[in-house]
């Protein structure tokens, strides 16, 4: 189990310039329960759009990208904020 405080490394995404795109995957952070998981890829969209990144997001069933811009950051982020309202209904459904 990971202690509450436990935060994930950061990895440098290198030299702006740089045009070999990031990979942000869900699976990056296996054992990790939902709420925090979704939470550090937002942390990673969100840096990589900063930084004028290309990435792609990977969840267990979709990938977007490579890409960056603000349309395909708001698109990653819809896609976990759709991920955790589907993960919430099947918990909800399954009680």
């Amino acid at each position: 189990s990971i202690a509450k405080g436990f935060e994930p490394s950061v990895r440098v995404m290198g030299d702006t310039s740089s045009q070999a795109p990031d990979t942000i995957d869900f699976e990056d952070y296996p054992g990790i329960e939902l709420e925090t998981r979704l939470s550090w890829l937002c942390a990673r969209i969100l840096e990589a759009s900063r930084e004028h990144c290309h990435f792609s997001l990977i969840l267990p069933s979709q990938t977007l990208g490579p890409n960056s811009g603000q349309r395909h950051r708001d698109e990653a982020l819809m896609m976990l904020a759709r991920f955790n309202q589907w993960s919430e209904q099947v918990t909800s459904d399954g009680e």
